[in-house]
């Protein structure tokens, strides 16, 4: 769905009213707020958007701002405003401690490590940004605390999803990652009927595009093609990770969704279109069910299409 900077700008009331719902402070220093005062600067800046000369000023404001701060901004703020709407719909206590998590780390990707607890923040916001999305697919749909990460009902069917995000293009990042998400599905199916299923969603944001760049394109299609080629290509690097029956346990951890959320800079007087993909593999080679996952699957995957940020 298309949006503007100013419309991504005013969604901070909707934001800090979900805060003083459940009695948190609103804060103006901490990751999100920072965010947001960047983006009213750029909708201030960017005023109509589709004017001629905006993807100048854009450029020109982007270029004062250090390791793309701005652009970074942009996106984080784009996928909050994804989220907004459905964080009502999370119970009490367990959106509290997700938005206490959210507000936290750094505004510069580039910051996060594997040794610092600085991704939580947007480890957080990778299953907050997927639950909407889930949400949209009109599924019923339950953020879990701690695990799994969501909960999905589809029909007779529950998928156990864990959430895990790729900070380094590295097997032993890879492999570490999803080992973790593994063994926290293998305990969570513990006893759990057949009809319970179990998905990891791996974002890999991080490792497609440097934490302070964006693609540039001459049209959003052609850079979502990249990004395709590029999952396609991580998937094919990296499937021994996840198909292997000794993490599996069982055929019940079925699907592998690779997920990538960012923007793209196109040949036009539009400063930055937003894109999402993702990409579902078999993580069982012989699971007799992907059949109805490859169709659950399907209705969620036409909710995560190219949106522009115009």
């Amino acid at each position: 769905m298309a949006t503007t900077y100013r419309n991504l700008a005013n969604s901070e009331k909707d934001f800090d009213n979900i805060l003083t719902k459940i009695k948190m402070n609103v804060n103006r220093s901490d990751r999100i707020h920072k965010a947001y005062t960047i983006v009213r600067k750029l909708a201030d800046l960017v005023y109509g958007n589709g004017s001629k000369g905006s993807e100048q000023r854009w450029k020109a404001h982007n270029e004062k701002y250090p390791k793309g701060e701005s652009l970074q901004a942009l996106l984080d703020i784009r996928e909050v405003a994804n989220f907004i709407p459905f964080l009502g719909t999370i119970e009490r206590s367990v959106l509290r401690l997700k938005m206490e998590a959210l507000l936290k780390g750094s505004m510069i990707r580039g910051d996060e490590s594997e040794l610092n607890n600085k991704s939580v923040a947007r480890n957080t916001q990778f299953e907050l940004f997927l639950f909407s999305h889930l949400c949209l697919s009109g599924y019923e749909v339950e953020i879990c605390e701690p695990n799994p990460d969501i909960k999905v009902t589809i029909g007779s069917r529950v998928y156990f999803i864990e959430c895990k995000r790729i900070l380094r293009h590295s097997d032993n990042s890879v492999n570490s990652n999803v080992k973790t998400a593994l063994r926290q599905l293998n305990s969570s199916l513990v006893n759990k009927d057949d009809n319970h299923f179990g998905i990891v969603a791996i974002s890999v944001q991080r490792i497609l595009s440097k934490p302070e760049d964006i693609l540039n394109s001459k049209t959003p299609d052609t850079g979502l093609k990249y990004v395709q080629e590029l999952t396609r290509q991580f998937i094919e690097e990296n499937n021994a990770s996840w198909q292997n029956s000794n993490r599996l346990k069982n055929n019940r951890i079925a699907s592998v969704w690779v997920h990538y959320s960012g923007g793209v800079v196109v040949d036009s007087d539009i400063p930055l279109w937003s894109l999402s993909n993702t990409t579902m593999t078999n993580a069982w080679r012989d699971s007799r069910s992907m059949d109805i996952i490859e169709k659950d699957f399907a209705n969620m995957q036409r909710q995560l299409r190219l949106s522009n940020l115009a």
